[in-house]
């Protein structure tokens, strides 16, 4: 619908530039900050290591693939995550801002929903092992993934 919507981090808070170009600044929203313990290191290093996608251009022409990315440990970690991470945003069919939460390693993936004034709404908490991957008319897809790490694309209406 036009809107662009800016997420900070201190304070975290949610403000949106609309179709007509005004400014509307939400309230500072709540957030406890998540500790950098050994499991979140070992967490992010596990997936800084997965194989990605990857096209190999050679004398034959190109081939597709994966391939294991460089990893490189930080030189320090931070004490504490800020509220959000890279790629936390994202708008709905609805008009809702969802944003992903930062959270600890044995944590399911969990959402603040954001409304057209900047404020909070609810906070929608995945079932673990379940990811966002999408949204349609009044849906959002969601990936299951079971024991043997079979993928199940999952259609839900959209929280009212």
């Amino acid at each position: 619908d036009g809107r662009i919507a800016f997420v900070t981090v201190d304070p975290y808070r949610v403000s949106i530039v609309t179709a007509t170009g005004s400014r509307v600044e939400g309230p500072p929203l709540p957030f406890i900050p998540v500790a950098v313990d050994r499991s979140l290191q070992d967490q992010w290093r596990q997936l800084q290591q997965q194989p990605v996608a990857s096209l190999t251009y050679g004398p034959n022409g190109v081939s597709a693939g994966r391939t294991r990315p460089t990893f490189v440990e930080p030189d320090a970690w931070p004490d504490a995550l800020p509220p959000f991470l890279p790629n936390a945003v994202r708008f709905a069919s609805d008009g809702m801002l969802w944003i992903e939460r930062a959270m600890a390693a044995d944590q399911p993936q969990s959402f603040d929903l954001i409304d057209r004034t900047g404020a909070l709404t609810r906070r929608v908490v995945l079932p673990k092992r379940t990811r966002l991957v999408g949204f349609g008319m009044a849906t959002v897809y969601t990936v299951r993934i079971d024991e043997d790490d079979l993928e199940y694309l999952q259609q839900h209406r959209l929280p009212d």
